[in-house]
C-alpha cells in the first residue's frame, strides 16, 4: 500500500514540530518531528481526508487522492 512522507510547515516555512497528521477514515495518524517531518504508511488508495492540528495554528484540512507514493508540503496559516 502507498504511503504519504512530507513536511510540516508555518506560514513563513518554518518547521513546525509536533503538529498532529491524521487520516480519519483510515484510522491512521503521524507527529511531525522537529524538522516538520512525517511519515504515514499502509495508506489506503483512493480519496482521503488529511487533518493537521497543533495548538498554535488554525486547523488544516484537505482531501486528497491516494494512487501511489506520495510526498507533501502542508503550510499551516494564522498562528492562534
Amino acid at each position: 500500500m502507498p504511503h504519504i512522507t512530507g513536511f510540516v510547515l508555518d506560514n513563513s516555512d518554518r518547521p513546525v514540530e509536533n503538529a498532529t497528521i491524521t487520516l480519519p477514515s483510515a484510522s491512521l495518524f503521524a507527529l511531525s518531528g522537529d524538522r516538520g517531518d512525517f511519515e504515514i504508511s499502509d495508506v489506503p488508495p483512493g480519496i482521503q481526508r488529511v487533518n493537521v492540528v497543533h495548538r498554535r495554528f488554525q486547523k488544516f484540512g484537505a482531501d486528497l487522492r491516494i494512487v501511489e507514493d506520495m510526498e507533501i508540503t502542508i503550510n499551516l496559516d494564522n498562528q492562534l
